[in-house]
């Protein structure tokens, strides 16, 4: 079973992705084309919250201003524990933050 988020593979019987919450899939499907290697990245968290409506409009803004990033811990169980981030390669942290400065 496969992540199509996070695209790590585990075990039969594990049904939801530990890391970020979506339901695996029993195969992956193809990167899209504006996703990058993991290799030529560079992560850094730009922006991190415990309301699930205040990711929802960061990764809106993001979207919407053609930044990649990436979401961890953005499923239920793991906002329980610890902060949602959205991570970001380094190249894009300042222009990121500058995007949600104002949801802080």
């Amino acid at each position: 079973m496969f992540c199509p988020h996070c695209r790590y593979e585990y075990q039969i019987g594990i049904a939801i992705c530990p890391d970020c919450g979506a339901n695996l899939v029993a195969e992956l499907p193809p990167k899209p084309s504006r996703e990058m290697e993991a290799e030529e990245l560079n992560f850094v968290v730009a922006f991190s919250t415990l309301d699930a409506a205040s990711m929802s409009i960061a990764k809106s803004v993001l979207d919407d201003n053609g930044v990649y990033y990436y979401v961890k811990h953005e499923s239920p169980y793991w906002a329980l524990h610890r902060p949602m981030e959205i991570l970001v390669d380094i190249s894009n942290l300042s222009r990121a933050q500058e995007l949600l400065r104002d949801l802080k």
